[in-house]
């Protein structure tokens, strides 16, 4: 076993990513297939089996070959492989087929409806280190919270119950690299990746490179940074579930009354957490929320009147004591 795949064995078991059938989201590039490369060999030795997922966009001219060269490499590693027909993107409108945002939820629907009929209780994606960086550096960017200091989880439960893992967010682009060269194993390159239209490739070639001139040590810096505010963060979400839980008075899907004296026990910026993790409980549309929104709802902790429209339809209205929070059905 090589000193790469015996890494992702100790990871895999220290962050308890094992047990069961995992589908593994393999695009091609050389971060997914080290990703299948390592754990179709730690497979015998970890209490897991794998299947093989490709989702094809079908934005890029070489995408069927890169769906096709996936399934060989699968069908070489002796592993049942699972993809989209053509046909099934062929008549995509082309505003859809050219936003990131729909392309990454349209792939995130496929591979969760691959895990169920595959039988998986976890999918696999294989975001690294300066993944990590980059996506703090986005957050920063656009400004960010706490939360989005603490960069991508290394595993989270979808609204499906599939739990979304990722086994190389601690190893770095170069260790990829060098176990890939080592196999003698090649890969695919995604030329959407060089596109600087794309805040996320600017910021991994033109920022990151910037920041690393000044301190070579830089992207290190920076998740050990993120690891400290991750920590701090899950103490602070405990004392906030626990104002969540005394506040409470009805919890409906669409509607909400909560009581004003547990949440002005915490700081201040708890209290504007304490509805941002009320909004991710109640699974409401929290991206969509502005800091504005999340401002005036702590404003109105001190307040004895008063009624808010907030995004996505939500309306906050403070009656006596309390806070009553819809949502448009």
């Amino acid at each position: 076993m090589l000193v790469f795949e015996k890494k992702l064995l100790h990871s895999i078991r220290q962050r308890n990513h094992g047990s069961g059938k995992l589908l593994l989201a393999v695009s091609g590039g050389a971060d997914s297939v080290a990703m299948l490369r390592a754990m179709a060999v730690i497979e015998s030795t970890a209490d897991f089996s794998i299947d093989v997922a490709h989702f094809n966009h079908r934005v890029r001219n070489d995408a069927v070959s890169d769906q096709e060269w996936v399934g060989e490499l699968s069908d070489m590693l002796g592993l049942t492989f699972w993809t989209n027909s053509v046909m099934e993107t062929d008549d995509l409108p082309d505003h859809v087929q050219n936003d990131e945002a729909s392309l990454r939820k349209m792939r995130y629907q496929f591979l969760i409806e691959t895990a169920q009929a595959a039988g998986c209780q976890s999918i696999c994606v294989a975001h690294h280190a300066e993944d990590q960086v980059e996506t703090v550096l986005h957050h920063l960017i656009r400004g960010t919270s706490l939360r989005g200091m603490q960069g991508i989880p290394d595993n989270r439960v979808m609204d499906s119950g599939i739990v979304l893992r990722r086994p190389l967010l601690n190893f770095s682009r170069q260790e990829i690299l060098d176990y890939l060269q080592e196999l003698g194993q090649d890969f695919r390159h995604d030329v959407t990746n060089d596109d600087q239209n794309y805040t996320r490739n600017r910021i991994r070639q033109e920022l990151i490179p910037l920041l690393q001139s000044y301190n070579a040590n830089f992207s290190e810096h920076l998740i050990g940074l993120t690891n400290q505010i991750a920590e701090a963060h899950a103490f602070h979400l405990e004392l906030v579930r626990a104002a969540i839980e005394l506040a409470t008075l009805s919890n409906q899907a669409n509607h909400v009354r909560i009581l004003v004296e547990p949440i002005l026990d915490l700081p201040e910026f708890l209290q504007r957490e304490f509805f941002v993790e009320l909004w991710s409980q109640k699974n409401w549309p929290r991206q969509k929320m502005t800091t504005d929104d999340w401002t005036n709802l702590s404003d109105m902790l001190n307040q004895t009147e008063g009624r808010l429209n907030l995004s996505a339809g939500m309306t906050a209205e403070r009656r006596a004591q309390m806070i009553v929070i819809e949502r448009e059905n």
